[in-house]
């Protein structure tokens, strides 16, 4: 997996994102490797939540365009959300296979936006549902971080 954005090299822990989520290093975003991906989509790597990008489609300056960032931020945050909560329902210790340096990051960065420990989403996930929680947690993410606004104040 390879960067596209802002630094060259392996998908890591540093930010390779848009500018404007440099704030989230847990979160890589890398060219696609399959021929026929979709233009974007959100993955839950082993590694970390990934952001692929068909550079077919998707130009750097798309992913820098603030107007079009709910577009396709929300939509691949609530995948990734959704898939590391199913997975924490499945598993003995709330967390399954996603244990890596930036999925800890990111379970950090969720906890602290809701206010709620890792253990309490996953309860929540198990009572509410896992859309239900994946909706929550995207819109933390989304809002009470203050993204939302940073990105209206530039295009408003």
């Amino acid at each position: 997996m390879t960067n596209i954005i802002g630094f060259p090299g392996q998908a890591s822990a540093m930010p390779t994102s848009p500018s404007f989520l440099h704030g989230w290093p847990f979160l890589a975003v890398i060219e696609s490797e399959e021929e026929c991906a979709l233009p974007i989509r959100g993955r839950a790597h082993d590694d970390g939540p990934t952001i692929e990008i068909n550079a077919l489609y998707v130009t750097r300056a798309d992913l820098e365009d603030r107007s079009k960032v709910a577009l396709w931020l929300c939509p691949t945050l609530l995948h990734v959300c959704g898939t590391v909560l199913a997975e924490g329902l499945e598993a003995t210790d709330g967390v399954g296979r996603f244990t890596s340096q930036r999925w800890r990051a990111f379970r950090s960065e969720v906890s602290r936006q809701t206010t709620m420990g890792w253990p309490q989403i996953v309860a929540a996930a198990r009572r509410e549902g896992v859309d239900y929680m994946a909706d929550h947690l995207t819109a933390s993410l989304f809002m009470e971080n203050g993204l939302d606004d940073r990105l209206g104040d530039r295009h408003a």
